[in-house]
């Protein structure tokens, strides 16, 4: 789904003349990609960024709750360090550069297959600007991993949750939206996205400090992490082993 007739038209005789894909419907915007996958269901969503009305990374936690079984891979012109982290944080279950060649876009999808079997995302919840958000935070991702995941890596899951939900709500003054999901490679991701301004940076904190100790932690024990930002807000994301 595109904004850019051409391109639709272009992936469209891609994906055709490979056979291994069935188009079921096209939209021209993010609104009209979410009513789409509501009416057609379909089994795997093509999902542009650069889209007028609604982009695609707006549009994506609504497709999802209007298709929840669809896959969602995302296509865009960004390098992938720039706007990957927040499409999977979304609910993406791939990311494909755009830029390379579009003719590959066929033999792309067809080697994600592998991931998109493999990617479960296993929480999608939105806090309220509270001070029990950081503990209700905290609950849900115990619930949702509890059986999935060992106690050293849950403790270490919970605990970077609870921190980077107290800088949204407390440093950003926004509602956090974390999720989480188990990747490929037995990798647990968690991201918290809020809409407020300014960007974190790790800052020196002692035992006294109110304060600049999340990703400082964030550092110490994920095994990889970043922050990506968005047009109002940023994302904040973070790995370790199951």
């Amino acid at each position: 789904m595109d904004d850019h007739d051409d391109l639709r038209a272009l992936v469209r005789r891609v994906l055709t003349r490979d056979g291994r894909f069935d188009i079921v419907g096209e939209a021209t915007d993010g609104e009209d990609a979410i009513r789409l996958a509501g009416d057609l269901v379909p089994d795997l969503v093509v999902l542009d960024i650069n889209m007028p009305t609604l982009d695609g990374v707006a549009a994506l936690p609504r497709l999802r709750a209007a298709a929840p079984g669809a896959r969602v891979v995302m296509l865009s012109a960004y390098p992938a360090e720039e706007m990957e982290s927040a499409s999977i944080a979304g609910g993406a279950v791939g990311y494909i550069d755009k830029t390379v060649d579009v003719e590959t876009l066929a033999d792309q999808l067809h080697s994600l297959s592998a991931v998109l079997e493999t990617v479960q995302h296993v929480l999608d919840l939105t806090y309220d600007v509270d001070l029990t958000s950081p503990r209700a935070a905290r609950a849900d991702v115990r619930h949702a991993l509890a059986e999935k995941v060992d106690k050293s890596s849950l403790d270490i899951i919970e605990l970077l949750t609870s921190e980077l939900v107290t800088n949204a709500i407390q440093h950003a003054n926004s509602t956090a939206r974390v999720a989480a999901a188990l990747m490929a490679g037995r990798r647990i991701r968690v991201s918290v996205t809020d809409d407020g301004p300014g960007y974190p940076s790790i800052r020196d904190a002692d035992d006294e400090s109110e304060s600049g100790r999340g990703l400082a932690m964030v550092e110490l024990l994920a095994s990889s992490w970043g922050i990506e930002r968005h047009t109002a807000g940023k994302t904040v994301w973070f790995e370790t082993e199951a």
